[in-house]
């Protein structure tokens, strides 16, 4: 379908759902409901941090009353890379250290990410339709809106990721030109996100060489190279603070302290697909000893993967087990809540089991979705069933908890990406009801 297509559909369609769908009036009240639940979350439930969001806290207020980046006991860190802390601590400045802070920049943050997907899904599938129903599934996502009291990286990391890929649509485009400022941008912002979660690094390089339509023709390689240039000269200006700072204290090049210890928990002896404990990682007594446990961790993590190769093999389709655990959102403000809030936390384990049912729907959907998409593309050809750029963030994303290993929070910028496949399956439906006519217009 051409977007041109869906034009034509907005005028002259009188059913009263899609009348409903593709009214002026649609995308801001879904806005507004989507902020109103969060809102409501936010006032309802006050889990306090705990495990990695105590971290994130204490090394945003460590920042921004002027201590640095150093949680524990005031040794530096880089056990986490600093973007997250250090985008709250910058709040924390502005506006005092306190846990509403950033449950309000999580509340803004999520309702733009809604917005970023609708213009995301709209352009990918060349579907208006598709992009408002992905806004409204996303909308009522029961995960997300759980996540909006915790002070965790989730929701930030996915307004980031879905305003860089924002900003590199035109860029991929068949039509596309070089938009070198766009670029840059897009570089600026990857470059952030990898500073929140550092596996995004190599991502805007795939999405700018595999599309369009990916060609080993001299040509097209030079060009697509020239743009995966541009985006990482911005990448790298933006790490360059980060990895200074790093060489000064480590006198090596460190994004994170954490990678080496979680390829050993995915890939050691204890390992079983999911978060294990490791028996010697609580060391760390100063800056240089975490350095060090993590570079010994990775080390062990190597050689256990080349002398037990069918082992992590077979541990492969538990990471995906894991990672595919139905969303803990609900888990965590249940961890954070007092266990004097008896009904609150009875009310929260009544809220855990929507979410399980609605991501289950949303695997079915995406199944189904991919079918028709093959189906498509068999029946018509090439040019035709989906566009593959959501496909392919989505493997990307999984190929790497699967060589670390899988936990139910790492799916939180997945699953966005298989609702809007839903949606746009759905959107498809809607257009053969309305015009009684196939699937393949």
């Amino acid at each position: 379908m051409k977007q041109g297509d869906d034009h034509h559909i907005i005028r002259t369609e009188h059913s009263p759902v899609r009348s409903i769908l593709l009214s002026p009036w649609y995308l801001p009240t879904v806005l507004t409901l989507a902020f109103a639940i969060r809102l409501c979350w936010i006032l309802i439930f006050h889990p306090n941090p705990v495990s990695d969001f105590t971290f994130y806290f204490r090394s945003a207020e460590s920042i921004a009353r002027g201590y640095g980046y150093a949680p524990y006991g005031g040794f530096a860190t880089a056990y986490f890379p600093i973007g997250y802390p250090l985008f709250l601590a910058m709040l924390f400045w502005v506006f005092g250290v306190s846990v509403t802070v950033a449950q309000t920049a999580n509340l803004i943050l999520s309702v733009a990410s809604l917005l970023l997907a609708y213009w995301i899904a709209r352009d990918l599938f060349r579907s208006e339709l598709a992009g408002r129903l992905s806004l409204l599934f996303l909308a009522i996502y029961p995960n997300s809106i759980a996540y909006t009291s915790l002070v965790g990286v989730e929701i930030f990391y996915l307004f980031l990721l879905f305003l860089g890929v924002t900003l590199l649509l035109p860029c991929i485009s068949i039509k596309g030109a070089a938009h070198p400022g766009r670029l840059l941008t897009a570089g600026l912002v990857f470059g952030f996100a990898t500073l929140v979660k550092v596996q995004t690094l190599l991502l805007p390089a795939f999405l700018l060489l595999l599309f369009p339509q990916f060609s080993w023709e001299g040509r097209s390689l030079v060009n697509r190279l020239k743009r995966v240039a541009i985006l990482y000269v911005a990448l790298i200006v933006g790490l360059s603070p980060w990895v200074i700072r790093n060489y000064r204290l480590y006198n090596g090049i460190v994004l994170s302290n954490n990678d080496g210890l979680n390829l050993y928990i995915g890939n050691g002896p204890e390992a079983n697909g999911r978060w294990v404990a490791i028996p010697w990682f609580g060391v760390r007594n100063n800056t240089l000893e975490e350095y060090k446990i993590n570079q010994i961790a990775r080390r062990e993590a190597i050689d256990y993967i080349k002398t037990h190769p069918l082992q992590t093999l077979t541990l492969m389709p538990k990471k995906l087990i894991a990672l595919f655990y139905h969303g803990d959102g609900v888990y965590w403000n249940i961890m954070g809540t007092g266990s004097e809030l008896i009904l609150a936390r009875y009310v929260l384990r009544l809220l855990d089991q929507p979410n399980t049912i609605y991501e289950f729907v949303v695997f079915v959907f995406l199944i189904a979705s991919l079918l028709f998409g093959c189906w498509k593309r068999l029946r018509l050809g090439k040019g035709h069933g989906w566009p593959l750029l959501g496909i392919v963030v989505i493997l990307y994303f999984i190929g790497i908890y699967l060589v670390y290993y899988g936990a139910a929070r790492y799916h939180f910028p997945i699953i966005p990406w298989m609702i809007m496949y839903s949606a746009a399956l759905l959107s498809s439906l809607f257009a053969k009801v309305a015009h009684g006519n196939s699937l393949t217009e």
